[in-house]
């Protein structure tokens, strides 16, 4: 556990996402989740060693599994943007994990054994505010890497929880993305009023403005291929050429890292490019 400012700290030594947790006067307020039950319980029990209230509020930065397959094993109120909550509604209550090779890392992991969905307690739409403090903790939804992807700001510390808004060498989850969202997200990061902030990607820790820049050249660069591909009527699944273009700009640690990284450019492409791109090219030629 790292502290980042003063009673704001990281975790990443758990296999997953990097968590969060914001130590305050009437308790802890913690960003995301473990993917195994027994390292919720560990970190749960970390952050109790460190003399924080039992009192817990747990916020998620979006659907993915990643961050919310560890939801039910954290034992507390769960908040999250009203989408995110729309599809954790649509999930069995408990299931075994099934791999649909989108190169997410749970999919790499054994023994994560059945998972129990849990519907979080508080939503909201836009923002909200926590107030377990001197200074709030804002909630505000951001668009462009999932349906409820949001942020998690604290103005007064001047840091940010950004989620998979910015991603260092590992490539985008595009499944789920709005690109012409997520590029206003970015802008607005990379704007004057977060110059100074300390910005906490939910997979890479802290990150730049440099590499903030990076994704946004990443998006475009992905968004013009996307353009192209359609333009030319190509067929959904046809895009392993572009994936394996963009899989050259990471440089994966392993064998298996690079498998999963060259799944989740195929799956996500191949998403993106039916849900956005693909119908309007069809309904051209009618």
């Amino acid at each position: 556990m790292k502290e980042i400012a003063k009673n704001v700290f990281i975790e990443n030594s758990f296999p997953g996402v990097i968590l969060g947790a914001i130590r305050l006067e009437q308790g802890l307020i913690l960003i995301d989740t473990p993917l195994y039950s027994r390292d919720a319980q560990l970190w749960r029990s970390s952050l109790t060693k460190s003399g924080s209230s039992s009192e817990r509020l747990l916020v998620l930065l979006d659907e993915h599994l990643d961050r919310s397959i560890g939801t039910r094993a954290m034992k507390c109120v769960t908040i999250a943007h009203e989408r995110t909550a729309q599809v954790l509604g649509n999930r069995p209550t408990s299931a075994k994990p099934v791999s649909a090779k989108t190169g997410a890392l749970w999919e790499t992991l054994e023994d994560l054994g059945t998972i129990h969905g849990l519907q979080p307690e508080i939503t909201f739409t836009h923002s909200m505010n926590i107030n377990w403090g001197d200074e709030p903790v804002v909630l505000e939804y951001h668009a462009g890497p999932s349906r409820g992807s949001i942020w998690v700001l604290l103005p007064a510390a001047k840091v940010i929880f950004i989620g998979d808004c910015v991603l260092n060498n590992q490539p985008p989850f595009l499944a789920s993305a709005d690109l012409d969202a997520w590029l206003e997200s970015l802008s607005l990061l990379r704007s004057s009023k977060y110059r100074d902030y300390i910005l906490i990607s939910g997979r890479s820790g802290m990150v730049t403005q440099k590499e903030a820049k990076n994704q946004t050249a990443l998006l475009k660069r992905i968004l013009s291929g996307l353009e192209k591909l359609a333009h030319h009527k190509t067929e959904p699944g046809a895009n392993e050429d572009f994936a394996l273009e963009l899989l050259k700009d990471f440089s994966a640690r392993n064998r298996k890292e690079e498998e999963m990284f060259k799944a989740r450019l195929l799956w996500g492409l191949q998403q993106l490019y039916n849900n956005h791109y693909y119908p309007s090219s069809k309904s051209e030629d009618r």
